[in-house]
């Protein structure tokens, strides 16, 4: 009987051992992911103030585009008869004022008389200003080169266009 007992005791420290040693492991796996849930909090709050950062940025950026204005050209034809303009378009969000116009090389295509009666001028947000644009036997340019200034919420802004003509 003894030899039972003493079987029964051998087992019952054996799977009390078992059972300490499965709660340690179960214990030091809660605190393993304890802790990596605090890295994962401390990197969320991180990536959180990045984001708010990035959205302060991007409501300024889109606060300052409001006040801008940009422009497109491009030779445009009309009538039956092969004639062109020359469109400048404001394609920005806001107005362009005292708008210039200086073409690099003198004028190929358009008629100075005109760039003289239209500019300096104004042009509202998707408002255009028509250049008539003419070709002489003797002209061998293909494309008009200009640059444009103006004055908008942003203060003053320029750009170059090299136009080609077709």
């Amino acid at each position: 009987m003894e030899s039972t007992v003493s079987m029964v005791d051998f087992i019952s420290v054996i799977a009390a051992v078992l059972a300490a040693l499965f709660a340690g492991g179960s214990l030091w796996h809660s605190v393993r992911t304890h802790n990596k849930q605090k890295d994962l909090i401390r990197e969320l709050g991180c990536l959180q103030r990045e984001l708010t950062a990035l959205d302060l940025k991007n409501a300024k950026e889109r606060e300052l585009t409001k006040e801008k204005a940009a422009f497109t050209a491009r030779f445009v034809g009309f009538g039956s008869n092969g004639s062109k303009h020359l469109v400048i378009t404001n394609v920005g969000s806001t107005q362009a004022r005292d708008v210039r116009i200086d073409f690099d090389e003198g004028t190929y295509f358009v008629l100075q008389s005109e760039v003289d009666e239209l500019f300096p001028c104004e042009l509202d947000s998707s408002e255009s200003v028509k250049l008539l644009a003419i070709i002489s036997l003797n002209n061998k340019a293909t494309r008009e080169s200009f640059t444009l200034s103006w004055v908008d919420g942003l203060g003053r802004n320029s750009k170059k266009f090299n136009v080609q003509y077709r």
